[in-house]
């Protein structure tokens, strides 16, 4: 996630998603056309942050960051700069949520089979 981020861990939502928005700009300007962007998931809901102090911050600055980062996507899909632009999205953030509440819908026994043991990233299965 540092590339969202720019190296640094602590910076906004809006800012990150700026960070996305610069670079698919930068890409079409170049003559890419196709873009596939997924928000990010839920990563309050992952293991090492669930149940925690940091889990409804996290989860906040996801949120935020996603509702940026359509926002963005939006207003290139209306440049009639990027007219010739196919932009797909995918919501990373809701289908890993509903893995981690409804495991068993996804065919993992627990939660814990979600994420690699470092309670973070996704496993093989997910």
């Amino acid at each position: 996630m540092s590339a969202y981020f720019g190296g640094d861990l602590f910076e906004t939502p809006q800012y990150a998603a700026e960070n996305v928005y610069n670079a698919i700009k930068t890409l079409a300007g170049n003559g890419f056309t196709d873009f596939f962007v997924p928000n990010i998931p839920n990563i309050g809901e992952t293991l090492i942050y669930h149940g925690t102090a940091y889990e409804p911050y996290i989860s906040g600055w996801c949120q935020a960051f996603n509702f940026a980062l359509a926002g963005y996507l939006n207003a290139l899909a209306m440049d009639p700069l990027y007219a010739s632009a196919n932009f797909m999205t995918f919501d990373t953030y809701s289908l890993i949520t509903d893995m981690f509440n409804n495991p068993d819908k996804y065919g993992f026994a627990s939660v814990n089979d979600i994420f690699w043991s470092d309670g973070y990233h996704p496993s093989n299965q997910t």
